[in-house]
């Protein structure tokens, strides 16, 4: 045992002290139910173990989905591609939506698919310090051109606007007039990142289902205000 070396007067009620611990452990060990004496298992012992192991289980999987959701509202904090990938867990796990992996990875959008790889929905995921520009919601339309796609082809520009806010209220300021109406001349739907996960909530709540999002997702323009309890599209009209 390590012990900074006592001098000649404490040698004595050292040893004492140490034996006197030796002693207790043993007595302590001698008083514990050795492991082979655990095999015996009363009937109601059974129950109450099988009991804890339940609600071991269950706290295993409260834990699991209290991550789940730590990690979905990630979106409200992140840029770049952790967003991207953010975003994406949130579309696939949280609505449902088949969204496949972009091979391309110069271009930071996504797109839902239905059941037979058709696409339905082109998303463009952004994180900026500021509020949303024209300039990001030309780039939407820009990658939507790039694609192939119509202009009549619904685009969701997914943004994590004011990426620095360090609550919840600077996070949650409106989109300006100007850019709705940009948004909504150009056929692109703006939704921020605090939108879409109170659309996640709504959808929990049990006023939309997946299928209703995706829904407005596909035909609404302009943005998409999401509240608690909740949601209107704004046009700027």
């Amino acid at each position: 045992m390590p012990i900074h070396l006592p001098d000649l007067t404490q040698i004595e009620p050292l040893f004492t002290a140490l034996a006197e611990a030796l002693v207790a452990f043993q007595r302590r060990v001698a008083t514990e139910v050795p492991l082979w004496a655990e095999e015996f298992r009363f009937p109601l012992e059974e129950s109450l173990l099988a009991e804890d192991a339940r609600l071991v289980a269950k706290l295993e999987e409260i834990r699991s989905k209290e991550s789940t959701y730590s990690a979905f509202k990630s979106v409200l904090c992140r840029r770049d591609e952790p967003l991207v990938d953010s975003v994406t867990a949130v579309l696939r796990e949280g609505f449902n939506f088949l969204v496949p992996d972009q091979e391309d990875e110069n271009i930071e959008d996504r797109v839902i698919q239905d059941a037979t790889g058709t696409t339905e929905v082109l998303v463009e995921i952004k994180g900026k310090s500021k509020n949303v520009t024209n300039e990001t919601i030309n780039q939407t339309d820009s990658h939507r051109e790039r694609r192939g796609l119509p202009g009549t082809f619904p685009a969701v520009l997914v943004i994590n606007s004011f990426a620095e806010a360090t609550t919840l209220e600077g996070k949650d300021q409106p989109v300006a007039l100007g850019q709705v109406q940009h948004a909504a001349r150009n056929g692109i739907l703006i939704l921020r990142t605090l939108d879409l996960l109170r659309l996640l909530a709504l959808k929990e709540k049990g006023v939309l289902d997946a299928a209703a999002v995706l829904q407005l997702l596909k035909t609404a323009k302009g943005w998409l205000r999401v509240e608690m309890d909740s949601y209107a599209i704004e046009t700027g009209a």
